[in-house]
């Protein structure tokens, strides 16, 4: 079946297992593309844009991703979760002579947020949606780690700074989609490595500098063999001189683009499956960093789930459609920001809930709609009413017109709900808009406002060995973006235990630029530089990189 787009006018196709999954979920044929589903969906996760302000509950300064215009009540995350307060007391009837999306804002502008998405953590106060970890700063979408700075997806880690999409790592610095490496810097797509510096595509390697598609090796430096002594006087040199490394990272990233054999999709032990990073998994469409799924179509960041399409972040359940970081569920629609739901729809904020629709911030609850409690017999009634007059409702576009729009059920939250800043979201990250692009589609922007720069103009010693402790001190100003921005004593005692230079720029500069060296969450056609066999791949066909279907490059690497 083809579409056309009714935000963009992109021309998409939908497939006959597409059209499976919808009937099985009882949700309608998308009207957007792809791409403009991920965007309504990620432009309501902001991770890194954190403001200051004061607990609604107990007055106490807090530090919140809530921007300050945010119409909600912002608690505390331990006020939030404790019993202070009951999000019950917010319910309301269902009228069904109003949009039941312009009924949900009304609830969900009432009902109080917690002030960041943190669990079971110490001492990790400026995270987002970061769990279970330990003395962590400015790491985000993260869990089970300990002492790790400005990270994104970094798991199970020790020590890692500066680090995107790594797993059981520690030590490590500048990585990128890297598992159990061990005091390895400048890394990407590469696994169990150790002492090594520049690596791209490396595995079970150790003692290796500037070196790709490495297997099992040791003692080399630019992909051929040196004595201990050589790798060793090299070592020292990258850790003791920031100019020698940015002198080394240009002729390694020049290397990468023009030596390095790049694998069309990065996976293993999967069948028929498309996107990028997928293991261990069958029948996936389109998606990305994917573990151990099974019939997946246009989702990310997801482990162990079945039957899913349009989610990110949905971890540990089966029967998913168009949810955000909802994990252990069943059968769920719409759904962002919680755990163990069963047959649930637009729920925000919720944890162990069953049968619910349009609720937020519930906990051990069932046969809620709006927050208001019925019983069994009569909030089913309610619902089938609820989905069918969604159905008919058309979701209004941001200029206010329902004309040409589909109806709300199976539809995202709309836009006008949304309080974050489109550039500061997930979505712009993997779909980036220009501000009239963004703003027309009725997202919000936020542009930094030029300030005099404050930070001191610090000529950082070249050598790590000489940066004093009074750096931490000092408000610095980033090369790149003439921005502030700190090193705090955490991260200076990291870089002096391993050899790493201080940054130059600000950590949200440094951060782009790791998202940068990763390829884009999208799929192209392209011919395999080897055999000339059509492939599909993120790599877009105008790319410099040479990329080999999966059997050309087994020959080549192995």
């Amino acid at each position: 079946m083809q579409r056309t787009c009714t935000t963009c006018g992109t021309n998409f196709t939908v497939s006959e297992a597409d059209e499976h999954f919808y009937e099985k979920m009882g949700v309608p044929v998308p009207t957007l593309c792809p791409d403009d589903m991920h965007r309504a969906r990620l432009s309501f996760r902001n991770e890194v844009d954190l403001y200051k302000r004061k607990c609604d509950k107990s007055g106490k300064e807090i530090l919140t991703y809530y921007p300050p215009h945010a119409p909600q009540p912002i608690f505390e995350n331990s006020v939030w979760w404790s019993d202070q307060w009951d999000p019950m007391e917010y319910g309301m009837p269902v009228s069904f002579e109003r949009p039941f999306f312009e009924q949900f804002v009304e609830l969900e502008r009432r009902v109080p947020k917690s002030n960041i998405y943190v669990v079971e953590s110490e001492n990790c106060d400026y995270t987002n949606y970061a769990t279970h970890n330990k003395s962590c700063y400015l790491i985000f979408g993260s869990w089970f780690s300990e002492s790790c700075l400005y990270g994104q997806s970094v798991y199970h880690s020790l020590g890692c700074i500066d680090c995107h999409y790594v797993e059981k790592c520690q030590w490590c610095y500048e990585c990128i989609d890297c598992l159990e490496c061990y005091e390895t810097a400048f890394a990407q797509n590469s696994q169990s490595c150790t002492n090594s510096w520049f690596l791209f595509d490396c595995r079970n390697c150790e003692n290796c500098i500037g070196c790709w598609n490495l297997r099992r090796k040791g003692y080399h430096i630019w992909n051929v063999p040196v004595s201990k002594e050589e790798f060793e006087k090299t070592l020292q040199k990258l850790r003791t001189s920031n100019e020698f490394v940015e002198l080394f990272q240009e002729k390694f990233r020049k290397h990468v683009q023009e030596d390095v054999i790049h694998r069309a999709m990065i996976g293993e032990n999967n069948d028929n499956v498309s996107g990028n990073f997928i293991y261990h998994s069958r029948n996936v469409v389109d998606s990305y960093n994917v573990q151990e799924a099974e019939d997946i179509g246009y989702s990310d960041r997801t482990l162990k789930q079945k039957d899913q399409y349009f989610c990110t972040g949905v971890h540990y359940g089966e029967l998913a459609f168009n949810c955000l970081s909802v994990d252990f569920s069943h059968g769920i629609v719409g759904c962002m920001n919680g755990e163990h739901h069963t047959n649930t729809a637009y729920c925000i904020d919720c944890y162990s809930v069953e049968d619910c629709f349009g609720c937020v911030g519930l906990r051990q609850k069932k046969y809620c709609i709006l927050n208001k409690q019925y019983e069994k017999e009569e909030y089913e009634k309610l619902k089938t009413k609820i989905v069918e007059h969604m159905r008919k409702t058309p979701l209004r576009s941001p200029t206010g017109s329902s004309e040409g729009q589909a109806g709300e059920w199976g539809q995202y939250f709309p836009v006008a709900m949304n309080n974050f800043y489109y550039n500061r979201t997930l979505a712009n990250d993997y779909f980036p808009l220009s501000r009239k692009e963004a703003e027309k589609r009725g997202y919000r922007w936020k542009e930094d406002e030029p300030k005099a720069p404050k930070g001191t103009h610090l000529t950082i010693p070249d050598s790590i060995a000489d940066v004093p402790d009074s750096i931490t001190d000092e408000v610095l100003l980033c090369a790149s973006t003439q921005t502030n921005y700190r090193v705090t004593p955490q991260e200076l005692a990291a870089y002096r235990k391993m050899g790493w230079p201080v940054p130059r720029e600000n950590w949200q500069y440094r951060y782009s630029n790791r998202l940068g060296l990763r390829t884009p969450r999208k799929q192209w056609q392209r011919t395999c530089a080897n055999c000339q066999k059509p492939i599909q791949t993120s790599y877009a066909p105008d790319r410099p990189e040479i990329v080999h279907c999966e059997q050309c490059y087994m020959k080549e690497v192995y």
